[in-house]
């Protein structure tokens, strides 16, 4: 038997991180964070979901406007509906339960290693956060020769 069986919905996610994505979505606040999900450090700005929205139908837009084959010999009646999709109210429900978090400004850690991404948005669902941070990891500096 899983051990969140039984366990209610609400339980299984942290009420301050909710609380720091409900601040991003009803205040336009970004706070930088660094998360843990299932393995994986990651670190962004906390963006609200119209942001995100935005965000994601822009970069569809580029991708269609730039792709050499397939996507450019799309009308712009589709390009429309392709944005008109990542914008809908239909993505977002009205309940007042937070279920994603967004982020803006993406860097993955991996070991030492720092990736940072470029006009990419993540999304993610918070009850799959382990742990997080405010703030973001900075790699150490290089050590200094005295010599």
């Amino acid at each position: 038997m899983p051990l969140t069986q039984g366990v209610e919905k609400n339980m299984l996610t942290d009420p301050i991180l909710k609380a720091l994505v409900n601040l991003a979505e009803t205040e336009g606040t970004s706070i930088t964070i660094t998360l843990w999900v299932n393995g994986l450090v990651i670190s962004g700005k906390v963006i609200s979901h119209t942001e995100y929205q935005v965000a994601m139908a822009d970069l569809v837009a580029a991708l269609v406007f730039t792709m050499p084959q397939g996507l450019e010999t799309l009308g712009q009646e589709k390009r429309e509906k392709i944005q008109a999709a990542l914008t809908s109210e239909v993505s977002h429900p009205d309940s007042d339960e937070v279920t994603y978090i967004h982020l803006s400004d993406v860097q993955q850690h991996v070991g030492a290693t720092r990736l940072e991404f470029s006009n990419i948005c993540w999304r993610g669902r918070i009850a799959s956060v382990d742990g997080f941070f405010l703030g973001s990891i900075v790699p150490p500096k290089q050590a200094q020769s005295w010599a």
